[in-house]
């Protein structure tokens, strides 16, 4: 009996310690759940830089802030921002609805793979259409200035309306598709404001075809102007100096043709005037399934958390 008792005893001692670390894991996850996911939230911003959408002089503005950002105890952090540039045809809801950019950012922010970041999503389609394809440039009848309306007007909002880090060390643009494009064009035109370039699955040649015929015209020195394999490629000079302090991350399908070759020759373009250029390739169709996976590798890049720098 006695042997009984001292059995259940010793199982006591084991049993009431698992069950306080059981305890106390269930009610730190429980807590980490509450705490872990960022916030997703739409501002309607003025502008006076490109035409009314319907009449109304304010675009949309998809906006992520990291988990804690509301926290009292990190009222006086600030953040790193990455602002993200929509394909065409589409708008500033595609990364969220399409790429689901809320749970891919707490994911990787959870993991400790990237520092915790605002996430900025305009909307980039001139007066307001559905495939109002803008190229994110301005346009040579100076109705509409996309490049710099996201430079100025949309990063203006930003750094004065929430706690970013307002400098271009801790500014990346990146997009899809068009917005690839429209994200290394703005930032060669602009190196003073973002530090950083994400591109997926951009082009670097723009001839105006399709759908970019109403915003880009016929003139050919606009169209170059608006390349950005055109600019760079063998010139190192002022214009190409400036980009030497930005960083690129360049990411397409291994098998998407014209997207493909010009991100490859973009790459190697960078690289000769002393431009720092990563290029991922990896296996995948122009579409959402690709990009969530060159996002997740690019912010772990450009972004990365403390500790793996």
């Amino acid at each position: 009996m006695r042997k009984i008792a001292d059995d259940i005893s010793t199982f006591l001692m084991v049993l009431v310690p698992c069950c306080l670390i059981l305890a106390a894991v269930t009610t730190s996850q429980a807590k980490s759940e509450t705490t872990m996911h960022g916030s997703i939230d739409v501002f309607r911003i003025p502008t006076k830089l490109v035409r009314p959408v319907k009449g109304h002089r304010d675009r949309d503005l998809v906006v992520y802030t990291p988990p804690g950002y509301n926290a009292p105890q990190n009222a006086q952090t600030r953040y790193p921002v990455v602002y993200l540039l929509h394909g065409s045809p589409g708008n500033a809801f595609n990364f969220l609805k399409f790429g689901e950019l809320n749970v891919l950012c707490d994911k990787l922010i959870a993991d400790g793979l990237v520092a915790p970041a605002i996430i900025v999503a305009p909307d980039g389609n001139y007066a307001g259409e559905a495939h109002g394809d803008s190229e994110w440039v301005n346009s040579p009848d100076g109705k509409d200035k996309f490049d710099e309306f996201v430079a100025s007007e949309v990063v203006g909002y930003v750094d004065s309306h929430l706690r970013s880090l307002p400098d271009p060390q801790h500014r990346v643009i990146g997009g899809v598709s068009e917005g690839g494009y429209g994200a290394a064009n703005i930032a060669l035109k602009h190196p003073n404001v973002f530090g950083a370039v994400l591109s997926m699955s951009g082009y670097f040649t723009n001839d105006g075809s399709g759908w970019a015929r109403p915003m880009m015209g016929h003139d050919q020195s606009w169209l170059d102007a608006n390349s950005p394999l055109t600019v760079i490629s063998g010139k190192a000079n002022a214009t190409t100096a400036g980009l030497r302090q930005v960083r690129f991350f360049l990411g397409a399908g291994l098998h998407e043709k014209t997207y493909t070759d010009q991100t490859k020759q973009f790459a190697n373009a960078l690289k000769l005037i002393g431009v720092d250029a990563k290029l991922d390739l990896i296996t995948g169709k122009h579409g959402w399934l690709l990009w969530t996976q060159l996002l997740s590798e690019g912010l772990e890049d450009l972004l990365p958390a403390a500790g793996n720098q």
